[in-house]
């Protein structure tokens, strides 16, 4: 299992600057120390961004997480998925302002389509995990957003990164890291990590980010955790898979052993991948 030691921290700070935390956030993570949150505060918080107000509402109203009714108020989706989900919803929202607010031009449309990608491979893990278990949607969907959050970070950081990028998605899942770090000295799951733990995420999920490229994230041998980082895991590097299908684009890193690996540890036969994954297909393609 990947570790994080003070020197690869201290490697790492010495070519990447990590995105510090608006104060936005830091009103959230203080309101959510509190032993009884006042729902009103956090809804007044979030009220503050416009923008982030909306962003909310969108992803509250989408067929992930719609029931009946519409939502029209940062009140009523605090009510209908809870303070700690809100609150990551909103800090996926601000890391993707963050990175588009520092970025050149010419990097605009690159990390617009990133975000995109990252959140319909979110929404599709939240999918799986409502119709197979292995985690609560809301996890999943949180987890997935910022599972790739070093790559924006990267981009901005390395003008050569699109091309590494490129390299990196033509081997196999494991060679990924390897790559980064030939060329860049470090690597997304290492930066994501760090940038999830500044930002405040749930221990697990930082540790998720960390691992999502290691090998043995599934030995039970080698892997000391409950079982839910490989399922959170598991899950959105299928999610990921999917995603790819369903805009006909090659997944050479599934291909190359580990969408075997993925379904052995979530018991799906190929026959129900295949049933899950079409039924994927047709609900995205009749919105």
């Amino acid at each position: 299992m990947r570790v994080i030691t003070k020197e690869d921290v201290t490697t790492i700070s010495k070519n990447i600057v990590i995105p510090a935390r608006p104060a936005i956030l830091e009103q959230l993570h203080t309101l959510t120390l509190k032993a009884d949150v006042d729902p009103t505060e956090l809804v007044s918080i979030i009220g503050q961004d416009m923008g982030l107000a909306a962003s909310v509402l969108k992803t509250c109203n989408s067929p992930l997480f719609r029931t009946n009714a519409m939502l029209s108020s940062i009140s009523q989706a605090v009510a209908r998925l809870g303070q700690k989900n809100i609150r990551q919803l909103a800090t996926g929202f601000i890391l993707r302002q963050s990175t588009m607010q520092n970025a050149a031009k010419s990097l605009l449309g690159p990390l617009g389509e990133f975000w995109d990608w990252s959140n319909r491979v979110a929404m599709i893990s939240a999918l799986i995990a409502q119709q197979i278990g292995g985690g609560h949607p809301e996890e999943l969907y949180c987890f997935t957003l910022f599972r790739d959050c070093g790559i924006p970070v990267m981009l901005l950081r390395f003008k050569s990164y699109g091309r590494t990028l490129e390299l990196a998605h033509k081997g196999s899942d494991y060679q990924f890291l390897k790559i980064e770090e030939e060329l860049h000295a470090c690597n997304h799951a290492t930066v994501g990590y760090l940038v999830a733990k500044a930002w405040l995420l749930p221990d697990e999920l930082c540790n998720a980010i960390l691992q999502h490229h290691e090998e043995d994230v599934h030995n039970p041998k080698d892997n000391h955790d409950d079982g839910n980082i490989a399922n959170l895991i598991s899950i959105s590097r299928m999610a990921e898979h999917i995603e790819a299908s369903l805009h006909h684009r090659a997944d050479p890193g599934w291909e190359l052993g580990r969408g075997e690996v993925i379904l052995a540890h979530l018991g799906l036969t190929l026959e129900e991948f295949e049933d899950l994954r079409d039924g994927i297909h047709l609900r995205f393609q009749a919105e």
